[in-house]
């Protein structure tokens, strides 16, 4: 009877629990092998009889050496970075000035105003965009 409830435990949540981590990691494993393999490798057939589309044998950082020398990737990643941290940092000074008013300040509709807000939390962003 014990035995009976392991299997079945493991068949209804560790199988399907196994299969969903495996189809989430895999396009991170993919990008990773795909990052690292030589270019004969990644134009090759994939009829070849040495095709291998799951590791490389002569695994190599050149694309990643081609990358940050020979393009301006270190600078795009940089604007990024400090676009998204003044953005970040605006949001959050504009949001903390608007919290402090509708928190302490009394005024007419104040209550309805943030319910307002709130409600407005609820709609995801993308039902915006439909006209």
């Amino acid at each position: 009877m014990v035995i009976e409830r392991r299997w079945k435990r493991w068949v209804y949540f560790y199988a399907p629990l196994t299969l969903f981590v495996i189809g989430t990691l895999f396009p991170f494993y993919w990008m990773f092998i795909t990052a690292i393999r030589p270019d004969h490798e990644l134009y090759r057939s994939w009829r070849a009889v040495t095709n291998t589309p799951f590791w490389t044998l002569q695994p190599t950082l050149a694309h990643f050496q081609d990358l940050l020398a020979r393009t301006t990737f270190p600078r795009w990643l940089w604007n990024t970075f400090f676009i998204a941290c003044v953005s970040t940092g605006i949001s959050l000074f504009c949001g903390l000035l608007a919290g402090y008013a509708l928190a302490r300040l009394r005024f007419p509709m104040a209550g309805t105003l943030g319910t307002a807000i709130f409600v407005t939390y609820l709609v995801p962003p993308t039902l915006l965009f439909i006209p």
